[in-house]
């Protein structure tokens, strides 16, 4: 089955490479809103991103780029540095699709309008035929 999960990126992707093979990972971080005794609340969940397929894609994977991905979530426990039983969201991405660009981080300046006026008639009639 394949899940899908939609939220921001934490900190630009970064290419890793295991036994040979280079792998995009990053971190995304998604808000849920959960009714608790009649109050809703904001919950964040922060995922483990892998992406296999190509790592050229990670020049385009900036911190707060919003994602909408496809793939499988799994859900691991492990042991944390003060030895307490801790939590891990991890995704394995099949398919990435971007739902908004960071404009400011986009070097390239949208044209300039020119606001040269239209010269009016000499004899003060319209040209057009009708």
């Amino acid at each position: 089955m394949m899940d899908i999960i939609y939220g921001t990126i934490r900190e630009d992707a970064v290419v890793a490479n295991v036994k040979g093979k280079d792998f995009v990972k990053f971190m995304l971080t998604t808000v849920s809103y959960v009714t608790r005794k009649g109050k809703k609340t904001k919950r964040y969940r922060t995922y483990r991103c892998s992406y296999w397929k190509t790592a050229n894609i990670a020049p385009y994977l900036l911190k707060g780029t919003v994602l909408q991905l496809f793939g499988e979530e799994k859900i691991g426990a492990f042991l944390n540095s003060e030895n307490k039983p801790t939590v891990s969201f991890d995704f394995h991405v099949d398919e990435i699709m971007f739902a908004q660009v960071n404009m400011e981080d986009r070097e390239e300046k949208k044209p300039e309008l020119q606001t040269d006026p239209v010269a009016e008639p000499a004899n003060g009639e319209d040209d057009l035929p009708f």
